[in-house]
């Protein structure tokens, strides 16, 4: 199988223009005889052997010297763009690419080029204009193709990118990236049989393929077969013992199965595979910190400390337990640096403690250290059995919590919170997620009055059911509103989002609808949480098998409203 090596940051010889209907002849916009076209194209391919032996300065000299002759000159602002993605100037890189389109409209590599550049700025709709126009010049180019099904895996259009990864197999079915990618792509979908099938594709005719290795691993913790997982974890990290993104995945794996002491060490790991925009985001929130060192576990006494969150809203709401280890640990002052979701439930804990929004504020200057939120269990040697497990940890204002209980107080039986879907910017959503129409077995039972806990579009879902379910999450403007309307409830059930987070923080009973493959911090097979003590879960027994979570539900939620009516009788 072909391992594929994008024109993108390598190194390479002279170039081979992708065949298109229309190739005309490049020439000088100043129209130099044929001797002096000679002569610039000599001097291209010095500077291409530069190019690829890395001395980039002669390199980068060279082609502005055809320029300086020649300023429409195709090759030269091609390889000149390229050079300037290298040197990590990708706006400039776009430019100059453009340019040479511009002389040569019908190059199609150029215009697949150019989308590639596109993607590494996350300018999704423009790389994927690109990488089309490409196909248009060479309709039958599998590097193109599988350009395009990346620009939609990233924009969540899976099966959109399923068939352009299947075009690039049918067209170069030794494509090892491409074969990778479709496995992955199987894998967001719920389908890690398939995926499976698709990385031993790979391993069948190349052993020693690193991201098929790492990728099984992955796909065989989806499974439930962890020992296997190991394994290929394991022969990933032997062909490339330093690799971040192997070291990061095997790192949850080893928290599921409750090794935190090696678990959380590799977990740090995650801060130099990120990619994407969670990429994005570290690049953002590290360039405004860049002048202060990064806490490491030194003595906290007498100084000030600035927390930022780096994933999703869950993530951060089970991290906010550390205040009060921080607080103990005798910190002067603690700035919570966090999105404006989380900012004024963060502006609860009060005293030396404060909030900032950093979609909005910059830090503040006097703080000594910085740290992010999900490398506190880390530096703190947590273990399972020192998880810090006091609940509540968070609060509800007085006044706020008034004003939302106000809104339940015509409501009858147990108060029950439901939520059913995360945010669709997880890679994994479509396993965690279900259909609100799941929910139907409990609808029934009565004695309950049913409240929903479904921000956005999901919620705009219970229109379609006619269930008579309480829906006021228009009206929550973060998560402070969204505890207030919790703390009037007795009971709430979720999916594995950032709601069954809040519930346990609270302190309120919630159970929680995990999903086969569980994540980390839910371990295996346990009915409780060590994260939180007032949780239930109730886990699938098998891959998409809702059905069955839903049946056990509906028993022990029966069994709850009896027991609450004989209590009041």
């Amino acid at each position: 199988m072909r391992q594929r090596l994008s024109m993108l940051g390598k190194l390479f010889t002279r170039r081979k223009p992708v065949a298109s209907a229309q190739m005309p002849a490049i020439e000088s916009s100043e129209a130099p005889g044929a001797a002096s076209r000679e002569a610039l194209l000599q001097t291209v391919d010095v500077a291409l052997q530069h190019h690829h032996a890395g001395r980039f300065t002669e390199a980068e000299q060279l082609y502005r010297q055809v320029l300086s002759v020649d300023s429409g000159h195709f090759n030269a602002l091609y390889y000149l763009g390229i050079l300037n993605h290298q040197f990590g100037r990708p706006e400039r890189a776009i430019e100059l690419i453009a340019q040479a389109i511009a002389r040569n409209p019908a190059d199609a590599s150029a215009h697949n080029c150019l989308g590639e550049l596109y993607q590494q700025l996350n300018k999704l709709e423009d790389a994927r204009a690109s990488h089309e126009k490409a196909l248009t010049l060479a309709p039958n180019h599998a590097d193109t193709y599988f350009n395009l099904g990346n620009v939609y895996r990233k924009q969540g259009k899976l099966d959109d990118a399923i068939g352009r990864y299947e075009k690039t197999l049918t067209l170069d079915p030794q494509f090892i990236d491409a074969q990778n990618a479709l496995g992955c792509v199987l894998g967001m979908q719920g389908r890690p049989v398939e995926a499976l099938a698709c990385f031993q594709k790979v391993l069948a005719v190349k052993p020693d393929d690193f991201d098929a290795h790492n990728n099984i691993g992955s796909t065989f913790q989806c499974l439930g077969k962890p020992q296997d997982a190991i394994a290929h974890y394991q022969r990933a990290l032997a062909l490339r013992p330093d690799d971040a993104r192997a070291q990061w995945h095997q790192s949850m794996l080893l928290l599921l199965l409750g090794d935190y002491a090696n678990g959380l060490r590799l977990y740090e790991k995650r801060l130099e595979a990120a990619e994407g925009v969670y990429l994005t985001h570290l690049k953002a929130i590290q360039s405004k910190l860049a002048s202060k060192p990064r806490w490491q576990g030194e003595s906290l006494r007498g100084k000030t400390l600035l927390v930022w969150t780096e994933q999703g809203s869950g993530d951060s709401l089970m991290m906010l337990r550390y205040v009060h280890k921080l607080l103990e640990a005798g910190v002067k002052g603690l700035v919570l640096y966090c999105g404006p979701e989380l900012y004024r439930l963060a502006r609860g804990f009060g005293g030396s403690v404060e909030a900032s929004d950093m979609t909005t504020m910059l830090p503040r200057p006097d703080y000594d250290y910085h740290c992010p939120i999900m490398s506190l269990p880390f530096l703190f040697g947590t273990r399972l059995e020192t998880i810090p497990d006091t609940v509540p940890y968070l609060y509800v204002p007085a006044d706020i919590r008034a004003k939302w209980a106000q809104r339940l107080v015509d409501t009858t039986g147990l108060r029950v919170g439901l939520a059913w879907a995360g945010s669709k910017n997880y890679a994994r959503d479509l396993q965690r997620s279900i259909p609100p129409k799941t929910f139907e077995p409990l609808i029934g039972i009565s004695g309950i009055t049913f409240v929903s806990l479904q921000k956005e579009q999901p919620g705009a879902l219970l229109t379609e059911t006619g269930w008579p379910i309480r829906d006021w999450m228009n009206e929550c403007e973060d998560y402070l509103d969204t505890a207030a309307l919790v703390e009037s409830l007795d009971l709430v059930i979720s999916v594995d989002t950032a709601v069954a987070h809040l519930a346990g923080a609270l302190g309120k009973p919630v159970w929680l609808l995990n999903r086969f493959e569980s994540e980390w911090r839910w371990l295996l097979e346990r009915k409780d949480s060590p994260w939180y003590p007032t949780m239930r879960i109730f886990r699938q027994q098998a891959l998409h098998d809702w059905d069955g979570v839903i049946r056990r539900l509906v028993v022990d939620l029966s069994q709850l409203v009896h027991s609450r009516s004989l209590t009041t009788d």
